[in-house]
């Protein structure tokens, strides 16, 4: 295995140097890092073709975020694992036995839709305040360091015994064969990048929806004079959202990344 996947340092020349340049990682530096990604980057914008693949901002800055969280993670030995940070639901989102410290990129894939498909269960409402039964923070940080891992390294797949040389279309990796990584004629292997694209938009829409749900404040009832008068706009752009919303409020956190405006209000999904 050798670190340096050529395709992705180059994708990281586009973001902020400082980012994946410090010398020492802090936990301010990672929050602040994160806090830019989920609130200046967002996930419907314009993307363009960059190494085969059709990446925007958010991913870009993504990428190097996955980067700061892997050298955090490494560089100050945090203790923290998935079992933890996930709790009592770790045996409903992880499905392997492996330790975190050595999930393949496959199983760091599974955990995070495993968290899409459950996001809405796990948070309930407490003294008009929304908690969130796990450390979603924290658990989504492992899982950018996992990401940035991957996305820094390249590893040879031998060719199993009795294969000729020539054939090796025959007997590609099974993370190949599921998308995952790509294969050079070296048989090198380096992740996807529009598979990484897919982990990041869902990593994106859950923490911006974990902050906006755990940061929410209850509204007081307000004095029936000071209400507002509803209009006949109001009712059509009330009937706007409603159907949006029925549109997508089966689709998992992150899994639509559109952005549209709607009677002058943003909209994303």
């Amino acid at each position: 295995m050798s670190v340096g996947n050529g395709a992705s340092l180059q994708l990281l020349e586009a973001v902020p140097a400082s980012m994946c340049t410090e010398k020492t990682v802090t936990a301010g530096t990672l929050q602040t890092c994160l806090r830019t990604w989920l609130t200046d980057c967002e996930r419907g914008a314009k993307a363009e073709l960059v190494q085969d693949s059709m990446l925007n901002q958010m991913h870009l800055y993504g990428c190097a975020l996955c980067v700061v969280a892997s050298r955090y993670v490494r560089e100050q030995g945090v203790g923290t694992s998935l079992q933890s940070t996930l709790r009592a639901w770790h045996d409903k989102l992880v499905f392997t036995d492996k330790s975190s410290a050595v999930f393949e990129f496959e199983d760091v894939h599974a955990v995070i839709c495993a968290l899409q498909l459950q996001f809405a269960q796990m948070y309930e409402k407490k003294d008009n305040a929304f908690v969130c039964a796990v450390d979603m923070v924290s658990c989504c940080v492992l899982l950018l360091a996992q990401l940035g891992h991957w996305l820094q390294v390249r590893y040879k797949m031998p060719l199993p015994p009795n294969v000729k040389g020539d054939t090796p279309e025959l007997n590609m990796p099974d993370a190949a064969l599921k998308g995952f990584v790509d294969v050079d004629h070296d048989r090198f292997c380096t992740v996807r990048m529009d598979a990484l694209a897919f982990l990041l938009d869902a990593l994106h829409g859950m923490l911006s929806l974990h902050y906006m749900l755990t940061q929410a404040e209850f509204v007081r009832a307000l004095p029936v004079e000071d209400l507002v008068e509803v209009n006949g706009h109001h009712k059509e752009a009330s009937a706007e959202v409603f159907f949006s919303l029925s549109m997508t409020a089966d689709c998992m956190p992150g899994s639509v990344p559109v952005f549209t405006t709607c009677f002058g209000s943003p909209t994303f999904c």
